[in-house]
């Protein structure tokens, strides 16, 4: 066939259709393999030229003949050269350049680089089974599911990278959320509702919520920003009024007026709203920088609760003048609380056969930092002593003397009667510089 202007080889060609058949004699419609219409095609039967209209007619597909041909093995043949209904092939050394183009099937670009799945509505890159993902994820599907993956969105240094995201309406107004990738700052933005910020990370990775400039002195942190209003309780508002260049106040009321519930300054202060929605702060508790507890308001350093413990120690009764070859144990209690040291000693169902003299208990967990500490001592269940016992503690020592005061201000050992099946009891505190 000849051309009228460039060479074929730069141009599509049609890829001309032929149908054989064969007669049986009574048979007189046949169906093509490309649409048609009478015009467009040739027939032939018995290698005899056929008429259009008179001898057949064609309807899309189906070739009708006026009589019946006769009996052969492929005796007819068509020649489908219609231009309407026959495919084009392009050349595949050529470049394609077309003003537009509509496909009705799947589009495959350099075997998987670009995949459009037809019947699934979904585009693949890097993937011929973009169908196979998520059903609600899968209208774009970048990569097969091994290898690194990646999209990449480049703009000018002084514009924006941003991905938007909108409900299906058209406009502005139907954007409701971005991400957005600020090359001027070089931070990431988060936005909700169109175009309002919502969280920040900047370039030293410093991270804002509802703060557009979220660093403290330059020093990375996390900035949390009041959000809230003064007619309705928010419940916690977390606001970024800072009172130090690591501070942040947790605030239980409305706006950034309210004063904190819990600051974190040089000290760490608890506390509650004492009118929700107006403002004011009852201070409760406050961990003061260089440790200890203070309540109620009370800042005094000297007033503060650094230490509080509690445990068990091994209280051993010790007798001045005799002693029994195995000396007679128990476990004790203490409770500390700052610097006072709360004790309680029980010897029960004891033996104290071989004990003489003064009645010692010895053992405490602490030394003693007072002059002198005075404890009560009981002893029941056959035991008898001199005169009604007290416990006396002195100045760096962790033993207890038994003592007992006779009229006047004479201080004498309280001894007792040694027995079998005895009990003691020690109970006090005393001031420990430990």
């Amino acid at each position: 066939m000849a051309y009228i202007g460039q060479n074929a080889d730069g141009n599509f060609t049609t890829s001309v259709s032929k149908d054989t058949f064969s007669g049986n004699g009574s048979a007189t419609a046949f169906t093509l393999s490309e649409a048609a219409t009478t015009n467009t095609v040739d027939v032939f039967v018995e290698n005899i030229r056929q008429e259009p209209t008179t001898a057949y007619s064609v309807d899309g597909t189906t070739l009708t003949f006026t009589a019946a041909p006769v009996t052969g093995t492929n005796n007819i043949y068509v020649v489908n050269r219609g231009p309407i209904q026959l495919s084009a092939s392009h050349p595949a050394a050529q470049s394609l350049s077309a003003f537009s183009a509509t496909i009705t099937n799947d589009l495959t670009v350099d075997t998987n680089t670009l995949f459009v799945d037809a019947s699934a509505d979904a585009v693949g890159i890097g993937t011929t089974s973009p169908s196979s993902f998520f059903s609600d994820a899968r209208q774009l599907v970048v990569g097969s599911g091994s290898g690194s993956q990646g999209i990449t969105i480049s703009s000018g240094t002084s514009e924006n990278s941003q991905v938007f995201f909108a409900d299906g309406t058209s406009g502005d107004a139907a954007y409701r959320g971005i991400v957005r990738y600020l090359h001027s700052s070089d931070a990431m933005a988060f936005y909700t509702s169109g175009a309002n910020e919502r969280m920040r990370i900047d370039s030293s990775g410093n991270v804002g919520i509802g703060a557009s400039s979220p660093a403290i002195s330059g020093t990375p942190a996390v900035t949390l920003q009041t959000k809230g209003t003064s007619s309705a309780t928010t419940g916690l508002i977390v606001s970024s009024s800072l009172d130090g260049a690591s501070s942040v106040n947790l605030y239980s009321g409305n706006s950034s007026s309210d004063n904190p519930a819990i600051a974190f300054q040089n000290n760490l202060r608890f506390g509650s709203a004492t009118d929700v929605g107006v403002g004011g702060f009852a201070e409760r508790v406050r961990i003061l920088a260089g440790g200890g507890i203070t309540f109620n308001g009370d800042t005094a350093t000297a007033n503060a609760l650094d230490d509080y413990e509690e445990g068990t120690f091994t209280a051993t009764l010790r007798g001045s003048t005799g002693e029994p070859g195995s000396l007679v144990t128990t476990t004790a209690t203490y409770t500390k609380i700052g610097n006072r040291v709360f004790i309680i000693i029980a010897f029960e169902n004891v033996t104290t056969t071989g004990y003489s003299g003064q009645v010692n208990f010895e053992g405490l967990p602490f030394a003693c930092s007072q002059t002198r500490a005075i404890f009560y001592i009981g002893g029941f269940s056959g035991m008898s002593w001199t005169d009604t016992p007290i416990g006396s503690l002195g100045n760096a020592s962790t033993t207890i003397s038994g003592q007992d005061q006779r009229s006047g201000t004479t201080w004498a050992t309280a001894t007792h009667t040694p027995v079998v099946g005895g009990y003691f009891w020690v109970t006090g505190h005393y001031i420990t510089a430990a």
